[in-house]
């Protein structure tokens, strides 16, 4: 998987919230996610949209391409 894309368990690190929330979130195709096997990914580009979407405060300066 390429660094662009995120499991769930990095990105609630690095949005902050639990896994449950974005799980469900996801299931509820409120935010934009894909399945590989079992785990599901997403866009590091999209965290902005994300956090957006769960109603947390914007991420442009805690996101980062490193």
């Amino acid at each position: 998987m390429s660094d662009s894309k995120l499991p769930l368990t990095d990105a609630t690190r690095e949005l902050r919230v639990p896994y449950q929330r974005l799980y469900q979130a996801v299931l509820a195709d409120k935010v934009p996610a894909v399945r590989v096997g079992s785990r599901w990914f997403i866009e590091r580009a999209h965290l902005p949209l994300v956090a957006q979407a769960l109603g947390l405060e914007p991420l442009a300066a805690s996101v980062s391409a490193d």
